[in-house]
């Protein structure tokens, strides 16, 4: 059954320098599921803000893919992304749901805790996979504690991948 696919992609002030590297990755992930998956596209900087609905067009997300810019003075919002999104699949009701979050080690507003977005995550039954760019920020606050434990215990329990990219 062909997948389908929720990106989040961080447009916080914190992807500035890896946006390209960002939308280059994007496009030719995009069109090597080319017929397998519906794909659509949230960015995470300063809100979720959708800029491609699930479709198999490769050309209407490359058209979202080349509207991703870095948000001058904004933070990301992972978790409330996770919860959306999650929400949203669980209405979808669909065959095989699946989670990519890309996100930039830079400063996180979500004032969510990451046990009531699991929850949500679960309920969805989508395979959450991180990709996390930059060296790992210090969790020096509640904000970026959530995060840290929703990427580890969001991929692990849900049986999806973390990886860590130290530069873009």
């Amino acid at each position: 059954e062909p997948l389908e696919i929720m990106l989040l992609v961080d447009d916080s002030q914190a992807s500035t320098t890896a946006i390209p590297y960002i939308r280059d990755g994007l496009t030719k992930f995009v069109e090597r599921m080319q017929g397998k998956a519906q794909i659509g596209i949230v960015t995470t900087g300063e809100r979720p803000t959708s800029v491609a609905e699930y479709t198999t067009d490769a050309a209407a997300l490359k058209k979202g893919i080349n509207r991703i810019f870095a948000r001058p003075g904004s933070g990301a919002y992972l978790l409330e992304a996770v919860r959306d999104v999650s929400r949203g699949l669980q209405r979808r009701d669909g065959p095989r749901p699946v989670i990519l979050a890309l996100t930039t080690e830079g400063v996180e507003f979500s004032n969510l805790q990451y046990e009531r977005v699991l929850e949500d995550l679960r309920k969805s039954d989508a395979t959450f996979h991180a990709l996390a760019i930059g060296t790992p920020a210090a969790l020096t606050s509640d904000e970026l504690r959530n995060r840290g434990l929703l990427l580890a215990e969001g991929t692990k329990e849900t049986g999806g991948r973390r990886d860590q990219l130290l530069t873009p």
